[in-house]
């Protein structure tokens, strides 16, 4: 079995020591043409994926078809509710007439008793003539 060479660490430098006056003064004109070397970025670091606005925009996408989907579900109870009330009140006006039909039957076929009652006193008191 081979021995695995262990890999040589460079020492780590330390930060410079700035004061907040040179850090606040402008930068010399030698640091326009920074080495890369010299060249750090000391902030956080995330992924583009990671964003919060990217996220954000994201759900907003979903913004519209759900919105698409919940009006077509209001128009859709609301089509079904008005159907069964159309259908109950189109049902109570069919009993409200098969009632009123039998109330008129009823007074008809008292007028017809009572005619024929009228017409028996009648024919009691003067006889139908026979010619």
């Amino acid at each position: 079995m081979a021995e695995t060479k262990a890999k040589k660490v460079a020492p780590r430098r330390a930060a410079a020591k700035i004061s907040v006056k040179e850090a606040n003064s402008p930068a010399p004109e030698d640091a326009c043409q920074p080495s890369p070397r010299s060249l750090r970025f000391s902030g956080p670091t995330t992924h583009i994926s990671h964003d919060h606005s990217a996220q954000a925009a994201a759900g907003v996408r979903h913004v519209w078809p759900a919105s698409i989907v919940v009006g077509l579900a209001i128009i859709l109870t609301a089509s079904i509710a008005y159907t069964a009330v159309q259908a109950e009140t189109e049902q109570r006006q069919v009993i409200r007439s098969s009632h009123d039909r039998a109330d008129i039957v009823r007074e008809l076929r008292d007028l017809n008793t009572r005619l024929g009652q009228l017409e028996a006193k009648v024919n009691q008191i003067a006889p139908p003539s026979g010619n």
